[in-house]
């Protein structure tokens, strides 16, 4: 009785409250948040009750059509439902049953993204006397530790520590040195969506940054108020009680809270205890330093072992055998499809297994041993997963005209894709067989519904990774073919941003904006490349978009022209005469800015402060 009474108040209870509404990035977390707690194996069990439950494809083929045989029959006698009523919940509950058992098996196997770092942040390796103090603690050290924000990592006079991150970027720290975690942060616990920051309270600090894909995606080092951001680049900073350095080994870093925009590989940049900056070249000696040899050695060393970590991992992927690979549906995969009713899930589960066949693509296209044919197949995939990611925003494009709310989901879904899949070949150079599997995707990512300025974004940070990838290949012997493929594919890629530029509907003032920072890049690659070969016109086409007047366009024509004839006479290294530009353009590095741009973004957005906001606290 006592029983019965307490059952009755918890149904009244729960009957009280509210059902929640909740979307389906808060359903995930919520599962996230339970199944952590759980101590029972969930994704076992599950895994074993699908393995268990075997229905033929005939019997499944005849549960679909008994069931949409029975709902299309709109006229039938009363006792043909009261004789038949049983069965058709027998063949509904049959139906139910072998779609979830091949759903458990599609959330199981369909997965064709690729594992990068771990999904925590870990101490590597560490000599000499290192500490990590936690909430006010020393905790003891050892290899592989995972590190949380706010942790603080600090050497002895005989330390030395490596940091590796979850987005795959690598930290080393020097001898009598202090770094803090400041933010960790996936934004969206997306897998390729990530904003780092750390401080340096003193020493010097080396990080090696690899590609981040995603325009809120950032890296950040801050020493005495002086912030450095990259998405790709080598740099190392040091400081001490009279001054901050920072030198760029590789590609480009940003800098806010001093009046100087960027630092590009071989530059120094210098402030003093006053506030005092200058921007140099790196010396000889600064460039045989000990400690910057021995990074970039070891940062050789970690990119190889990252490639080799991916190429298992896509391995695994899609189903552990290289040398067995198959660009053809299994059967499970096509009873899953055949079985699956609504259109959006049956979308999605195509594009899995388009994603699946583009990264068996690689493995045959990075494989020394496929023929030509296996190759010529491999690209066919490859061909193929872009049709159907472009098919699939043309579909959410027609979801979103009834419900514009889970069209945002359906986009982010397709574009996490695109940015995992841009992840994994961020390491590719354009002297490998996947370099144009690479470019595709950069074409992908922008064949979205996006914003003028949103594709002016995306499409430039494309365009400065293809700058980069010809950065890399550009000193290297026999690497000119690659260099040029990069390169005329940084030059098509600012073409487009230009004419998006010139036929957005825009105020001038935000056009002129747009054409500043595009001017501002193009500066960076002719300190890149060295070159003259289209620099000069696609500054002039920036210009153009310009308020600027006759008088600089026709000061760069000049300049062109000076350029040719020198090209005919061999009297003058061309990077010198396009230095000549600048005088009529704003320059890379450096520049100065006054108290508002300070406090604003690239895109003139207002900042608290002058340091750079997560990715979230920018918007």
């Amino acid at each position: 009785m006592e029983t019965e009474k307490e059952t009755d108040r918890v149904e009244k209870i729960l009957a009280a409250v509210a059902v929640p509404s909740l979307d389906a990035r808060a359903k995930a977390r919520l599962k996230d948040r339970i199944f952590m707690r759980l101590d029972y194996p969930i994704a076992e069990s599950l895994r074993e009750a699908a393995s268990n439950t075997h229905i033929g494809l005939y019997d499944a083929a005849r549960i679909k059509e008994s069931v949409f045989a029975i709902i299309s029959q709109k006229k039938q006698k009363w006792f043909f439902w009261e004789n038949f009523f049983a069965l058709q919940k027998k063949l509904f509950a049959g139906a139910l049953a072998v779609m979830m058992s091949f759903s458990v098996f599609s959330f199981l196997s369909f997965d064709a993204s690729v594992a990068r770092a771990d999904s925590f942040t870990v101490l590597n390796s560490y000599k000499g006397y290192v500490s990590v103090l936690r909430d006010g603690n020393v905790l003891q050290v050892s290899e592989n530790m995972r590190l949380q924000e706010k942790d603080q990592i600090v050497t002895g006079n005989d330390g030395y520590a490596a940091i590796n991150f979850f987005d795959d970027s690598v930290s080393r720290l020097s001898s009598d040195t202090v770094v803090v975690l400041n933010k960790l942060d996936k934004v969206d616990d997306s897998k390729v969506r990530s904003y780092i920051e750390l401080s340096l309270k003193g020493g010097r600090l080396w990080t090696r940054v690899l590609n981040l894909v995603q325009s809120h995606s950032s890296f950040t080092v801050e020493a005495n108020e002086l912030y450095v951001t990259a998405k790709k680049a080598a740099f190392n900073v040091a400081m001490d009680d009279e001054k901050t350095d920072v030198q760029v080994f590789n590609h480009v870093v940003d800098i806010s809270g001093v009046p100087v925009n960027k630092a590009v590989s071989g530059q120094k940049v210098t402030m003093d205890n006053n506030k005092n900056v200058s921007v140099e070249v790196l010396s000889n000696t600064e460039k045989s330093d000990d400690w910057v040899t021995t990074n970039l050695s070891d940062d050789k060393k970690y990119l190889a072992d990252t490639e080799e970590r991916l190429l298992v991992a896509k391995i695994e992927s899609v189903g552990g055998n290289p040398n067995n690979v198959s660009f053809e549906n299994s059967l499970q995969e096509n009873a899953v499809l055949f079985l699956t009713f609504d259109d959006v899930k049956s979308k999605k589960i195509e594009l899995d297994l388009s994603e699946k066949n583009f990264v068996t693509a690689q493995l045959v296209l990075s494989s020394a041993d496929s023929s030509e044919e296996e190759k010529q197949k491999a690209m066919k995939a490859v061909d193929e997963f872009s049709a159907d990611v472009k098919n699939f925003y043309e579909f959410v494009k027609s979801v979103s005209s009834t419900d514009e709310k889970y069209a945002d989901e359906l986009n982010k879904y397709v574009e996490d894709k695109i940015l995992a899949q841009k992840k994994s070949l961020s390491l590719v150079l354009p002297d490998s067989p996947l370099y144009t599997a690479k470019v595709i995707l950069d074409d992908l990512e922008t064949s979205g519904n996006l914003k003028p300025e949103d594709l002016v974004a995306i499409k430039m940070d494309n365009a400065l990774g293809k700058l980069s990838d010809a950065q890399e290949v550009v000193t290297e012997e026999g690497k000119e073919e690659a260099f040029d493929i990069a390169f005329e594919g940084y030059k098509s890629d600012v073409k487009d941003v230009i004419t998006v530029i010139q036929e957005m509907p825009a105020d001038q003032e935000v056009k002129d904006k747009l054409a500043e920072k595009v001017i501002s890049d193009i500066d960076f690659a002719k300190s890149v490349t060295k070159t003259d070969d289209g620099i000069i016109e696609l500054k002039t086409a920036a210009l153009e978009v310009k308020e600027v007047g006759d008088v600089v366009i026709a000061e760069v024509e000049k300049t062109e022209e000076v350029v040719n004839n020198n090209k005919e006479v061999g009297s003058a290294d061309v990077s010198d005469v396009v230095d000549v530009v600048d005088v009529v353009a704003t320059s890379a590095v450096p520049e100065a800015k006054t108290d508002e741009q300070k406090n604003s973004d690239e895109y003139g957005v207002k900042m608290e402060g002058d340091k750079v906001l997560p990715p979230l606290m920018g918007k």
